[in-house]
């Protein structure tokens, strides 16, 4: 099945608010980590695409519920590489968006609590760790790649 405009903005406006308030709470400590967030999020992605949806079977098909599979044409196809190899190894590039923006606000609450600061958190939170993962499930069950995802066959 093809990549429809709606799966692509249920797949991706999760992960934009994700994104966004993990840039506020970051400038809300300082400038510059925010700056750093942003590029390293970016570089982050860019990486993650590169090495990993270009082996995926949505590579070709155009069927990436994400739409990922749009930008993985900028990089060249890895063919005779596995997905669920190559995800599990490079998943961990990641982990600085999910978990640097709950670090940075708990230090902030601690050190002058703001409820601006605690909503953002919390929204943070909530989006990367129970929407963004429905969603998904919900989404890549039916990809192409399902039968050797490692996120769809946990």
């Amino acid at each position: 099945m093809k990549t429809t405009l709606y799966r692509m903005f249920l797949e991706n406006i999760p992960l934009a608010v994700l994104i966004i308030t993990g840039f506020v709470l970051s400038l809300a400590a300082w400038w510059l980590i925010g700056i750093m967030y942003l590029g390293y999020t970016i570089f982050a992605l860019l990486f993650f695409t590169a090495n990993v949806c270009t082996c995926c079977a949505g590579y070709y098909r155009g069927d990436c519920p994400s739409g990922f599979h749009k930008i993985a044409r900028f990089f060249k196809p890895l063919a005779g590489k596995q997905f669920k190899h190559r995800f599990k190894r490079y998943t961990p590039v990641l982990y600085p968006i999910w978990f640097l923006p709950p670090v940075i606000a708990l230090v902030l609450l601690v050190l002058k609590f703001s409820w601006i600061i605690l909503t953002l958190l919390l929204l943070f939170s909530f989006t990367g760790f129970f929407i963004i993962p429905f969603v998904s499930s919900k989404l890549c069950g039916g990809c192409s790649n399902a039968e050797c995802c490692p996120q769809v066959n946990r």
